[in-house]
């Protein structure tokens, strides 16, 4: 009853192996025979559902269902697979695992022989579905089968979670034993993905039995997952132990992961996999300890003589480690060319970078280093040292250096945890200092800053000039527009615990305001209205009054990015729009630019950061630059530096900048002149002071007003976000980076057409503002400027008596 009510409901898989069960002790059951029949004319199975038609006892080709049965069997189409067809798909297949492993492909020959014998002797016939079920040739209509089951579906269940649960970031290694079902194989190549910053799981398939291997590789085209790069396979005897070895090789890098084998192989990939996940724990205490008895007892005092005698020449050079994840583009950059820059100010340094794209350090990559090389400072980007791992001593200065508004960032936790041995540089925001507790006296101010080794206006090869040769270049990653990204922020959030909570809400809330407020940027997109539009937000949603550390959140994870991406997307869009109109080349440089509905056909694809964009940067007449920051970004000084000219939209952010840095100037020079202190309140003349007279220039010419008065910062050699290069207030070059604003700026698209108009019809004022704003750069926003200064900075505070 069972069989046929499977039978019935049309779970034909199921059914099939119960009525073969009950038919081999009761042949003469009419009803079973026609179930059996219909259950493999369901599947597609012409060959087996003919045979028990062609058998069946005349009781039941006699039941008035027995026709419907034969005319649905009469329809199927042939579903033999010919050993001609396995051994072509096996000898295609074969040509990608020969290129592997030696020792596999000298097991598969090995092999080969005996398999084809193997082969003929067995018929395998292909289902509806796809499936391939296989069984002894010459058997009858109530033979067992070899094979026999849905392994396409089973494979999709089985894969179904690890592709849900990996993203971008996880590049945790993947194992299988074997070919057995190539189904599964094929579907985890599938979710295994190349992600958009280049990682791609690594796929290990071990299969000690290689006639087992071949069998499965003669039933499906594998070439596609077996030529990806990251499939490794490792077949044959000895496959279990040249696993292991290679688990072993590969200790400082992530190696635990999913492992997929069924249950009759008993576990033998997770045994050896938890076998290496042991031994690399246990390496790591080991290292541990011998890099706690090496550092033991250097304190402030011992790092102080140790930067003294290395820094005034009379000591060995010092040795800086700096981690750097491959999957990033612009901070694996910054990682190596400050690499560079210490090692022009006379440091030894090694930049650590994962061995592939397949995969993660662990703790034992830093660990080794310490252990063997026992650096003496650790430069760690947008994290603390100790994510690194507990390889890494407490006992060693540590350098943060923030290029990202992370949100981790903003814990006060983090705050707590930074010792007298730890430094932060780069992106220095207010709320680090005013509710996180960072350390005031060690950090650098140094947002952004340019290589100058790399990005030069020296000659460049005349082909790749010409090749990039336009009036307008933008060169941006950010293709995905503003409405993708909030909606994918939104499932985001909802992927997660708890389906997101009341941020789900929150970004739908703010998208149309984010979008107004980038719209209008120049007279909005300021820092106190963002942080009131997050409060608003929040507000609304969650009914309670929100605390900083949702507002900062919001703000960094939300509303700053849509800005990015109306603020660059709109500027993109008025530069296509000008260059359609003026018959002028508009080249769109970055990822998945060419999907674009409109922005489309502009794409030009990537470009290496190297001579590829030293060369864009001089062919374009300008290089557009956007940003939800300042305009002192990264790709404008490299512009300017390559003898090219930047253009940037300007923001509201950016007048309040350059007003913060007038504010400062005037708070110091009332603090060496106490006659220009305008006495009790916080505000002096714009008349009596010329940064104040410059800013409000730059402003009125901006169309904006700018008041008779400017705010007083007096405090200002006492917050470390407004310092620059050690002294109270930005320094000139930074704040004046693009110098007059309105001959090198825009805010709307009648701004951006004059602005290119001008350096498309006079290449000398082109070439003039270039150079002086690469004058600007090189004096004191190049890589070397931010590598001397950070060097004097940890020799004089760690030469600095504690408490003093």
């Amino acid at each position: 009853a069972q069989a046929a009510g499977l039978a019935r409901a049309g779970k034909a898989w199921e059914a099939v192996p119960r009525l073969l069960e009950l038919l081999a002790t009761d042949a003469a059951d009419g009803e079973l025979w026609l179930h059996l029949a219909a259950s493999y004319g369901r599947l597609g199975l012409a060959t087996a559902a003919r045979e028990v038609l062609g058998a069946m006892p005349a009781m039941a080709a006699s039941h008035p269902s027995a026709a419907l049965v034969r005319t649905l069997v009469a329809g199927l189409a042939d579903d033999r697979v010919s050993v001609d067809w396995r051994e072509a798909t096996l000898a295609a297949n074969l040509d990608v695992v020969r290129n592997g492993d030696g020792d596999s492909a000298a097991a598969l020959a090995a092999a080969l022989p005996a398999w084809r014998e193997r082969a003929r002797a067995h018929a395998v016939f292909r289902s509806g579905d796809g499936n391939l079920v296989q069984r002894a040739a010459g058997q009858g209509p109530l033979s067992a089968w070899s094979r026999w089951g849905d392994e396409r579906a089973a494979a999709a269940a089985r894969t179904a979670s690890l592709a849900g649960a990996r993203g971008v970031a996880d590049v945790r290694p993947v194992y299988v034993r074997g070919f057995e079902s190539p189904w599964l194989v094929a579907r985890l190549g599938g979710a295994l993905v190349r992600h958009a910053d280049g990682s791609q799981a690594r796929l290990t398939i071990v299969e000690p039995d290689a006639a087992a291997a071949l069998d499965g590789l003669s039933l499906l085209d594998l070439r596609g997952v077996l030529s990806r790069a990251g499939t490794e396979c490792l077949i044959g005897p000895g496959a279990v132990e040249r696993f292991e070895r290679l688990l072993a090789q590969r200790r400082e890098t992530m190696i635990a992961g999913p492992v997929f084998e069924d249950s009759q192989a008993e576990g033998v990939l997770s045994a050896a996999l938890g076998r290496a996940i042991d031994a690399q724990s246990r390496a790591l205490e080991d290292l541990r300890r011998r890099i706690g008895e090496r550092y033991a007892g250097r304190d402030r005092a011992w790092w102080g003589r140790r930067y003294r005698s290395a820094l005034g020449g009379g000591g060995e050079p010092l040795r800086v480690l700096i981690p750097a994840s491959r999957y990033t583009t612009f901070l694996r950059h910054s990682a190596r060319d400050l690499g560079a820059a210490l090692r022009r100010a006379g440091c030894e340094v090694r930049v650590l970078t994962e061995p592939d794209a397949h995969s993660v350090h662990s703790a034992l990559a830093a660990a080794v280093c310490f252990d063997g090389w026992g650096p003496d400072a650790v430069v760690t980007i947008n994290w603390p040292r100790g994510a690194l791992g507990p390889g890494v001593p407490a006992e060693v200065p540590g350098v943060m250096y923030v290029q990202d508004a992370m949100p981790h960032l903003f814990d006060p936790a983090l705050g707590r945890s930074l010792g007298g041995l730890d430094f932060v540089m780069g992106h220095l925001h207010s709320r680090f200092f005013t509710g996180c507790g960072y350390p005031a006296a060690r950090t650098l101010q140094c947002p952004v800053v340019a290589c100058a080794e790399k990005f030069h206006d020296g000659p460049v090869d005349s082909e790749l000039l010409e090749r990039h040769r336009c009036e307008i270049a933008y060169v941006s990653h950010q293709s995905q527009p503003p409405e993708a990204l909030a909606a994918r922020l939104i499932d985001e959030c909802r992927a997660g615990t708890g389906g997101g909570g009341a941020m789900p809400a929150v970004i739908e809330a703010l998208v149309p305001r984010v979008r107004a407020m980038a719209d209008d940027a120049l007279r909005r997109w300021h820092w106190r209205e963002i942080v009131a539009l997050a409060e608003r937000a929040l507000r609304e949603v969650t009914g309670a009054e929100p605390d900083a550390s949702e507002t900062t959140l919001v703000v960094n994870s939300v509303i700053k990015p849509l800005a990015d991406r109306w603020l660059r997307h709109g500027a993109a869009m008025w530069a296509a729009e000008i260059c359609a109109r003026r018959g002028w080349r508009f080249r769109l440089y970055g990822r998945g630019w060419e999907s674009h509905r409109v922005l489309g056909a502009f794409a030009c694809g990537e470009l290496e950061h190297g001579e590829a964009l030293r060369a864009s940067y001089r062919a374009a007449a300008v290089h557009l630059h956007a940003s939800s920051g300042w305009m002192l970004h990264q790709r404008v000084m490299e512009c300017a530096l390559s003898g090219g000219l930047p253009a940037a939209r300007v923001t509201m952010e950016d007048v309040m900048a350059l007003r913060g840095w007038a504010e400062a100037a005037v708070g110091r020079r009332i603090g060496e002149r106490p006659d220009l202190d305008p006495g009790q309140g916080r505000e002096a003349p714009i008349a009596d002071h010329w940064e104040a007279m410059a800013w409000a220039a730059q402003a009125q010419r901006l169309g904006l007003e700018a008041g008779p008065t400017i705010y007083v910062e007096r405090d200002a050699a006492h917050k470390p976000w407004l310092n620059w290069a050690g002294s109270a207030g930005m320094a000139y070059e930074a704040a004046w980076l693009l110098g007059d604003w309105s001959r090198t700026c825009f805010a709307d698209a009648p701004s951006l057409e004059r602005l290119v108009e001008r350096a498309v019809e006079r290449p000398d004022c082109r070439r003039e503002l270039s150079e002086a704003i690469a004058g600007r750069v090189r004096r004191g926003l190049t890589y070397d400027a931010v590598a001397g200064r950070l060097l004097r900075l940890m020799r004089d505070e760690l030469s600095r008596r504690e408490g003093a």
